[in-house]
């Protein structure tokens, strides 16, 4: 009797409490119909309609408001930067009390991770290339258009106490860009 009624106590008290699989929304494409990326979506985010043209890389593809001044910005690019670039011109943006750089690699992107710290203001930023294998993919998948925006920024800027009670969030945010369609690396 005893060792049914323990078999019973595990059976009922274990609930199925797998949380739900995150919701996407995805990034507009640049000057053609579609969209190359996905992300998860943040619950209590505000998403700003992008500009119905987008041929000025200086506009973003996604802009998302957290809370009531972090401001979340996602560029794709019709040319190939490579991140580094893009980490310096980040770097004279603002005068950084401190800064951390490290390369970043996750979901078949590969790059830098960038955060600034000045007195009051935070920036964490991602610059990503698709990996050479996956370019190799997607070349053989999508139109030229397509392929060239195949480098992207997710940027991230807002007061420094509000980043950092945010940070773990903002990082799983930016580690799940992904791509819509997966490809398959060629061998």
């Amino acid at each position: 009797m005893r060792t049914f009624f323990f078999v019973f106590l595990i059976f009922t008290s274990c609930s199925n409490s797998n949380p739900p699989p995150p919701a996407y929304t995805t990034i507009p494409a640049r000057n053609e119909p579609g969209s190359l990326y996905k992300i998860i979506c943040i619950l209590n985010a505000t998403k700003h309609t992008p500009s119905p043209d987008l041929s000025d890389t200086r506009k973003p593809n996604a802009h998302y408001t957290l809370g009531e001044s972090i401001e979340i910005t996602v560029h794709t690019f019709m040319q190939h930067i490579h991140p580094q670039s893009q980490i310096e011109r980040w770097k004279k943006q603002k005068n950084y009390l401190h800064m951390r750089i490290e390369p970043i690699s996750f979901n078949g992107f590969a790059g830098l991770y960038f955060e600034g710290k000045t007195a009051d203001q935070m920036v964490m930023a991602w610059s990503l290339q698709l990996d050479y294998r996956h370019r190799e993919a997607l070349a053989l998948m999508t139109t030229p258009t397509e392929q060239l925006q195949s480098d992207v920024t997710i940027k991230i800027v807002g007061p420094k106490k509000e980043v950092l009670q945010q940070k773990e969030l903002l990082w799983r945010f930016a580690k799940s860009l992904e791509l819509n369609h997966p490809l398959t690396a060629p061998r």
